[in-house]
């Protein structure tokens, strides 16, 4: 029986160690990718946690952020990594919401990368007059 050419790592995208399991110190030829969204934690005005609302996006075991900051944090923290084990032509296809968006794309840019296109939708299009998910691909 011949090895399978696939491998499937449960990692930290923000660790290198995920990366050598997965790549062998190869280049990947595709970023696609689905981080945990930038959703924030919810408060009431004084600060306190708000009950959850009960609905799926508040079940766990979703990942909450105290501000966007923190996330932009965290995005410093994977994406730069993940670019670095791209091959030089390797598109990067990462799929956000609103609020994930500005973070992920000034983290990218900086890295070198252009926005080639970018698509926004919502489960009924837009909330609020926003696009609540957004995907867009990069270039370098």
């Amino acid at each position: 029986m011949t090895e399978s050419p696939w491998r499937c790592v449960c990692a930290d995208a923000r660790h290198e160690d995920g990366y050598s399991q997965a790549l062998h110190g190869a280049k990947a030829d595709l970023l696609l990718t689905d981080p945990p969204y930038c959703l924030l934690t919810r408060r009431r005005k004084g600060g306190d946690l708000r009950e959850p609302k009960g609905r799926k996006i508040e079940r766990q075991p979703a990942v909450r952020f105290e501000t966007v900051r923190e996330y932009r944090t965290f995005t410093e923290a994977w994406l730069p990594r993940a670019i670095r084990q791209l091959t030089p032509v390797a598109p990067i296809v990462i799929w956000t919401n609103f609020l994930g968006k500005e973070p992920i794309l000034s983290t990218a840019r900086r890295r070198g990368t252009r926005t080639s296109r970018a698509s926004s939708s919502g489960p009924s299009g837009q909330l609020n007059g926003r696009a609540t998910n957004s995907c867009f691909a990069c270039t370098r």
